[in-house]
C-alpha cells in the first residue's frame, strides 16, 4: 500500500442553486471505508454540514521521482 498523502483546494461549489465556499480534500492510500466515513462525518457535523460528498476513483497513478 503506497504511503498515505493528502492534499487540499479551495473551491467554489452549490448546493441546492446556492452558491457557497467548498473545500476538496484528497486522500491518498486509504482504502477504509468506515475511516473515510468517519472522517467524513465529523467534517459535516464541524462545518454544520447537510452531507458530504465522498467519491473513491479507481484509477493508475505513479510518481515521477528522478
Amino acid at each position: 500500500m503506497p504511503e498515505r498523502s493528502w492534499n487540499y483546494q479551495k473551491a467554489k461549489g452549490y448546493w441546492h442553486g446556492k452558491k457557497e465556499k467548498a473545500l476538496i480534500i484528497e486522500i491518498m492510500g486509504l482504502r477504509n471505508d468506515r475511516l473515510i466515513n468517519k472522517i467524513a462525518h465529523e467534517i459535516k457535523v464541524l462545518n454544520r454540514q447537510e452531507a458530504v460528498l465522498v467519491q473513491r476513483i479507481a484509477n493508475n497513478n505513479w510518481l515521477v521521482t528522478r
